[in-house]
């Protein structure tokens, strides 16, 4: 059901978990697909934009870290009873109106008051929810409506003014769901989940039908959400149980999904194994399971070990991708028990002649750094932070 006030081709984007990573995913899939588009509002948890309405099926149906898409309708000074009287919602008696209140909320009083008020005299039942933008998890309310006949309406503070939109779009987390649950070969202990995963893919970059690379495969999450992303991909791993298992989900997802996509699986060191790709993603091995915080001496030879292994499959990694090739990637830091940080060298991309992407400069619109942290689950005792590097 839509608002009889025209709509402008303005949309607020509500991010989900991992903030920044997502608003990167959603401008990097903007850039790759030559999608023309101006910022209007860059703020923590959501980012409005002025956006072609022919574009934003295309670019909804590709990204991962965005869980809402509101179309802006109306920005206003005061918001009160009498101006919502002057939109035409077409309610029947039932209907049911949520209000998610994004971003400053200290002034929001005479605009809970408009709302009590408006759904009174018309009977309607209404919901307000104020998200935590301190709390990523708390921020990821409702991924869908709540029936067919309810509407959901987002209101955000932009210096002066109520920056008022309804829903129109939203997440299905049963997408992943169904992979997690269906492949043949499941690994919920250890791996990358398939949402994270899209958004490193999609921050590659790169355009469709080009190849990419995953040095450390598992089995298999990359290469399949590649497959589901129209990208070709080498997967690599040296240990042969995960190497099976990653062989079975991509015979099973081609079959799904009838893919004549190329997906090499190699049982080898990525550190020596021969292959040509376009760009290369992974969240590799971090080091034997912690039971417990090591100490700053033992999670500093732990990372030692760690800087070699990667340093030698960043040099692989280097010899058989194209010129200016991106590295999407996580890589660990370790906690301690004397409360300090131990992160990897940072020379690590540098000693294999790969440069940070300057975020900044390629998004200058934005608030974006590199790397970007990576929110780890309650009780993990390695912290992870996201790095977009290129071949020099």
């Amino acid at each position: 059901m839509e608002f009889s006030k025209e709509i402008m081709t303005h949309y607020l984007f509500q991010f989900g978990r991992d903030i920044t990573i997502a608003k990167l995913e959603l401008l990097s899939v903007f850039k790759r697909d030559e999608v023309n588009y101006h910022v209007v509002i860059d703020a923590d948890e959501y980012i409005v934009l002025e956006l072609d309405e022919g574009d934003l099926e295309h670019v909804w149906a590709n990204i991962a870290g965005s869980i809402k898409v509101a179309k802006v309708f109306s920005r206003q000074e005061l918001v009160n009873a009498d101006f919502l009287d002057t939109i035409d919602f077409y309610f029947p008696k039932n209907y049911n109106l949520f209000l998610t209140l994004l971003g400053d909320q200290s002034n929001t009083l005479d605009f809970e008051s408009a709302i009590h008020k408006y759904c009174k005299t018309h009977k309607l039942r209404g919901t307000i929810k104020r998200l935590d933008s301190h709390d990523p998890l708390k921020a990821r309310t409702s991924y869908e409506k709540d029936s067919e006949s309810s509407c959901e309406v987002i209101i955000v503070r932009d210096k002066k003014e109520w920056v008022i939109s309804q829903v129109v779009e939203y997440a299905d987390p049963k997408e992943y769901y169904y992979l997690d649950t269906k492949r043949p070969v499941q690994r919920f202990s250890h791996g990358t989940s398939f949402r994270l995963a899209t958004m490193m893919v999609n921050i590659l970059g790169l355009e469709k039908g080009k190849t990419f690379v995953d040095p450390f495969c598992g089995i298999g999450t990359f290469l399949m959400i590649g497959m589901l992303q129209g990208y070709n991909s080498v997967g690599i791993d040296i240990d042969g149980s995960v190497f099976e298992g990653a062989r079975q989900n991509i015979a099973w997802l081609k079959e799904q999904i009838g893919s004549d996509l190329s997906v090499r699986i190699i049982h080898g060191d990525s550190a020596k194994e021969e292959f040509s790709a376009d760009a290369c993603v992974f969240e590799p091995y971090m080091g034997p399971f912690l039971k417990e915080l090591p100490t700053e001496r033992d999670a500093r030879k732990e990372m030692q070990k760690l800087y070699n292994l990667y340093l030698d499959i960043f040099k692989n990694v280097y010899k058989h991708m194209a010129p200016h090739a991106r590295i999407v990637c996580i890589l660990p830091e370790f906690q301690t028990q004397e409360g300090t940080v131990v992160p990897l060298p940072k020379d690590i991309f540098k000693q294999r002649n790969f440069q940070l992407v300057d975020l900044g400069k390629e998004f200058p619109n934005v608030s974006l750094t590199n790397p970007i942290e990576y929110t780890t689950p309650d009780g993990s005792r390695i912290l992870r932070k996201l790095w977009i590097a290129e071949k020099g």
